[in-house]
């Protein structure tokens, strides 16, 4: 019987007349928006190529980034999300495809007059500097070596709800001091705020791991049969 219902899956599959809807929002260099349903960059031609080597309809949704999970999590409907990082408490609830993008090993961004932070440190060294204020995206996973010193070392923080580019701007009003980021994305998150190159500075984290891995995340409702066969095109597309 499951072996039926698997053919039965891939049949519908092959034949859908309707394409899966991919969850995005605005983030150069990951994801841009190019024409009303061509969406590019460093995840989203790689998440095209995929579909189109897989013979899959996409559908592309611009949709507000917090509310990715949530869509995900109510499973409603088969939808997914691209670029996402993987963790425990979404494992719980999600399917993943395979990587398709690994990010840079992660820096952290400071103004460049912030004298409290001069060069490369520790994360522990880092958060050890108590008289410091961490920005970070309310919701948002930076890695599980970077969630978890967090939660260990209980560094000083505040949360935003904002993307890069105005938690960029939150830095230079001193609102916080630092903020983490992939090194890919930082000079268009501080030219998006409109601001300038010359007053921020990236340091190194010297004890961080590679780049975290981005994923395709989806709701329960999509076939594991659909998750397997992009599995097959991303393997054919990704080195």
């Amino acid at each position: 019987m499951h072996a039926l219902f698997i053919v039965f899956m891939l049949f519908m599959i092959s034949h859908a007349s309707h394409s899966l809807t991919m969850l995005y929002n605005e983030r150069p260099p990951y994801l841009k928006t190019e024409s009303k349903q061509q969406v590019l960059g460093l995840t989203g031609t790689l998440i095209t190529q995929a579909f189109k080597t897989a013979n899959l309809p996409l559908h592309w949704k611009k949709t507000p980034a917090k509310r990715h999970l949530l869509l995900i999590k109510k499973n409603a409907e088969p939808l997914c999300a691209a670029g996402w990082f993987k963790n425990p408490q979404r494992e719980k609830y999600a399917q993943y495809t395979l990587p398709i993008y690994q990010d840079r090993p992660t820096e952290l961004i400071t103004r460049k007059n912030n004298k409290k932070i001069t060069a490369s440190i520790s994360l522990k060294q880092l958060f050890h500097k108590k008289h410091i204020t961490l920005l970070v995206k309310n919701g948002y996973s930076y890695g599980s070596q970077i969630d978890q010193a967090i939660q260990q070392f209980k560094p000083k923080y505040i949360q935003t709800t904002h993307e890069n580019s105005r938690m960029i701007k939150m830095l230079s009003k001193h609102i916080a001091d630092y903020m983490f980021i992939a090194p890919e994305e930082a000079t268009i998150a501080i030219t998006s705020a409109g601001l300038l190159l010359k007053d921020f500075k990236l340091i190194k984290i010297i004890d961080i791991l590679p780049g975290n891995k981005r994923y395709i995340i989806c709701s329960q409702k999509v076939p594991l049969p659909l998750i397997t066969k992009l599995n097959q095109a991303i393997k054919s597309n990704i080195p």
